[in-house]
């Protein structure tokens, strides 16, 4: 009988294999799963990733702002600028989501919003910041693009 128990022992799938050990990421672990699938300009699979890690941490503000970074890249504009508006809300400081927000504003014609923006990001980084700098270097692009067509 012994001998049976050993056998069964070296010949079974160990039991993570099976899955029993119910193992699931974290909200950090798909944020950064996300953000590098983003980085790889796969937008809905990020989106599929951030959308778990939000149900996982409600007020996570990065949360809100890459799933509003991936659905904006995905074309939809109207979910990222409830995304980034929830992100805000959560951190009115969040430089980033400013920045994305911002950049939102652009791809929409706002640059009144845009500048309002940077604005905002000049008060939160006076000395300069790469959030605020980006920012302003897409104002500048879409305004010399306006006014060459």
């Amino acid at each position: 009988m012994r001998m049976v128990f050993i056998l069964a022992l070296l010949f079974s799938p160990p039991a993570w294999a099976a899955g029993s050990y119910g193992y699931t990421p974290d909200a950090g672990e798909m944020l950064n799963d996300a953000k590098k699938l983003i980085q790889n300009e796969k937008y809905k699979r990020a989106i599929g990733k951030l959308e778990k890690a939000m149900r996982d941490e409600p007020n996570n503000a990065d949360i809100y702002n890459y799933l509003g970074f991936a659905y904006r890249k995905s074309g939809n504009y109207e979910a990222s600028g409830s995304y980034y508006q929830k992100a805000l809300l959560l951190d009115p400081n969040h430089k980033l989501a400013l920045e994305y927000q911002g950049e939102l504003f652009l791809t929409l014609n706002d640059t009144a919003s845009a500048e309002a923006n940077l604005e905002r990001l000049a008060d939160l980084c006076p000395k300069g910041c790469g959030e605020r700098d980006d920012l302003a270097n897409a104002i500048e692009r879409h305004q010399k693009a306006a006014g060459s067509e």
